[in-house]
């Protein structure tokens, strides 16, 4: 028996070091099925295991794996954790998967999964502070993939610190440099530093392992703008509208940009289109907050939200049905 027992908490041990590093699915799966050939009635063997097949995109077999947990201990840290990630995904659950972290972190407070799922839960409902507390908890606990110090450095944009961002997308960035949303992320960083060649070539990086998302494009495009190189950033605009052409932002940037090079007629026609695609265009500072939200940068938003409000009481309407401000708000 007490060498079943130390091989049980060899196995459950070994999945949870591999639980750091979320990529090593089969190696992590392997490890809580051999805990459970020795000891079918652990809770948190099968629980690790739900989370790990949840991960993995298995749903029907976690759940399966999730009846066995919760059946044999409903309280088990684990089974809290797994119902609170769940819940995380539900819009109106964050409160309640909140609390189901905490619950499974009284019981076991070194978990780095909990504190990283915890993380994100802040990162949802805006407290930002809170959720860079917790990413670091994660880091701290030896969470080895590049998510809590990505999401960190995120954060620490829309906080304005944007050196310490840099630091901790670096991080990422050493992690897992195939994620280009940590070097758009640090392009934004640079960028709000006035490092804008910089931020050029972090833009670069993100798109030679991202070519699909037109944010990226568009970011370059200001950067380039701010650096009085108007037909490189007339180019990426252009781009940016190939893929969305509905985006409001692009032309209204283009519209400037022509304004700059003497282009008067074709700045009136693409102003136009900025327009009529999102009529509180003609509100700049509405037009500067969603501009503020879509670089990353919250407080910024806030700001220019008050003046666009201040101007025009009625965009208060406009702010709660733009899909731009989805979960925007003041903590």
């Amino acid at each position: 028996m007490a060498n079943d027992l130390d091989s049980y908490n060899l196995w459950l041990a070994r999945g949870k070091e591999f639980l750091k590093d979320v990529s090593k699915y089969d190696e992590t799966l392997d490890a809580f099925n051999k805990a459970i050939e020795i000891n079918p009635e652990s809770a948190t063997a099968w629980a690790y295991k739900t989370y790990v097949l949840y991960c993995r995109g298995d749903r029907e077999e976690a759940i399966k794996a999730f009846q066995v947990a919760s059946t044999i201990d409903p309280e088990n840290p684990a089974v809290l954790l797994f119902m609170a990630t769940r819940l995380f995904n539900e819009e109106d659950k964050l409160v309640e998967a909140l609390d189901l972290s905490d619950r499974s972190l009284q019981s076991d407070p070194d978990s780095p999964s909990a504190w990283l799922l915890k993380g994100y839960i802040f990162d949802r409902m805006n407290w930002l502070e809170e959720a860079v507390a917790a990413f670091d908890k994660a880091v701290e606990l030896g969470y080895k993939n590049s998510y809590p110090c990505g999401q960190k450095g995120k954060l620490l944009i829309d906080l304005n610190r944007y050196q310490e961002a840099i630091e901790a997308l670096d991080l990422a960035i050493g992690k897992n440099p195939k994620h280009s949303d940590w070097w758009e992320s640090k392009g934004i960083a640079l960028a709000n530093l006035g490092r804008f060649e910089e931020a050029v070539a972090m833009y670069d990086r993100a798109l030679e392992r991202c070519s699909i998302d037109e944010l990226i494009y568009y970011n370059k495009g200001i950067s380039l703008m701010r650096l009085g190189r108007y037909e490189e950033a007339l180019q990426l605009f252009d781009k940016t509208i190939e893929m969305n052409p509905n985006y409001a932002p692009a032309w209204n940037n283009k519209s400037w940009v022509f304004r700059r090079l003497g282009r008067l007629e074709d700045a009136k026609r693409a102003s136009a289109r900025a327009i009529e695609i999102d009529p509180d265009m003609v509100n700049p500072d509405y037009c500067n907050a969603k501009a503020a939200v879509r670089g990353g940068n919250r407080t910024k938003a806030l700001e220019y939200l008050r003046k666009a409000m201040k101007r025009n009481p009625e965009t208060i309407d406009k702010f709660n049905k733009d899909p731009v401000f989805k979960d925007f708000w003041e903590h």
